[in-house]
């Protein structure tokens, strides 16, 4: 099953550019040398627009999911969602630097950092480092680092500043998880048992099936809060708070099934789903943190839709 959703030609224009531009970093990402920061690609964002997109207003969401799906398809490292956030909440703009948010542990890259902004109960805040960097090892490889952050100014929540991040890395979500079925599906349709592909066995097909169709959800409703946003709707931040939440069940879903449908060869290197995999839980550690569970979950499930 596909759930067709367009984001319109001008997004689709732009997500398509990025995607050129990025397919030639593509395979050094996974062997980038120190703390895993793709400078180059960073550097070539900026030079795109992409990086700045997010100053033009919440107008821009079309553009920015339709992006982020992209980049979420081809694996891309970086503080990608939170330099969207802090390009429109930043009092100063981080231009070509680096941005980063808090969520609750190491901050993406940290040390590398030039704006800093942390999630809490109380909102979204501005921050300054108030300590020294420690570098910290994760999951995928990358280097982070935990900053002790002193806040310096709330974000008022009428610039759109979170409900873009939060669209940004819901539509991350959707593209890295519609990424491993894509793959798995021409995986098991290669790959013979019993003189039979694969993907002909139910118990391959199905979940596989299952993965799709929760990612085709979740993708509807970040069209959805993207549109919302766009035109500026009372609900928009609800909306891109809902369209996180399903995106990060639905790439956990796809996760467990995409890895079953490989066997063994899902945690060898060598097949990039392990890679792959560790990202999206590395996302999804950041979609579900404390602060998002206790603030936004009550606020989706028990608010009726319009």
């Amino acid at each position: 099953m596909t759930l067709e959703v367009d984001y319109g030609q001008q997004p689709r224009e732009f997500a398509e550019a990025v995607r050129t531009l990025c397919r030639r970093h593509e395979e050094g990402w996974r062997h980038l040398p120190g703390d895993g920061f793709p400078e180059q690609t960073w550097q070539d964002l900026a030079d795109i627009g992409f990086l700045g997109l997010a100053a033009e207003g919440t107008e821009v969401a079309g553009e920015i999911a339709a992006v982020m799906e992209e980049l979420g398809g081809l694996g891309c490292p970086g503080p990608l969602w939170e330099t969207v956030l802090a390009t429109r909440a930043a009092a100063e703009p981080p231009a070509n630097g680096i941005a980063t948010v808090g969520t609750g542990g190491p901050l993406p890259w940290g040390h590398r950092a030039t704006v800093f902004f942390a999630l809490t109960d109380d909102g979204l805040w501005e921050c300054e480092p108030a300590g020294e960097a420690v570098p910290v090892p994760m999951l995928t490889g990358e280097l982070w680092a935990e900053v002790p952050l002193a806040p310096r100014r709330r974000v008022p929540d009428e610039c759109g500043a979170l409900a873009l991040g939060d669209l940004a890395l819901a539509a991350q979500l959707v593209g890295a998880g519609a990424r491993l079925v894509r793959d798995a599906a021409e995986y098991v349709a290669s790959r013979h048992q019993f003189r039979r592909p694969l993907g002909d066995f139910q118990g391959v097909a199905f979940p596989l099936a299952e993965a799709d169709i929760g990612l085709a959800a979740a993708r509807a409703l970040t069209s959805r809060a993207a549109s919302r946003l766009a035109d500026g709707s009372a609900d928009a931040a609800w909306a891109a708070r809902a369209a996180v939440l399903s995106a990060a069940r639905a790439a956990r879903t796809t996760t467990y099934h995409t890895f079953q449908a490989y066997g063994a060869m899902a945690f060898t290197e060598e097949s990039g789903v392990a890679w792959y995999g560790r990202r999206i839980a590395q996302l999804r550690t950041q979609a579900l943190a404390p602060y998002r569970r206790a603030a936004w979950t009550a606020d989706v499930f028990e608010r009726k839709s319009p």
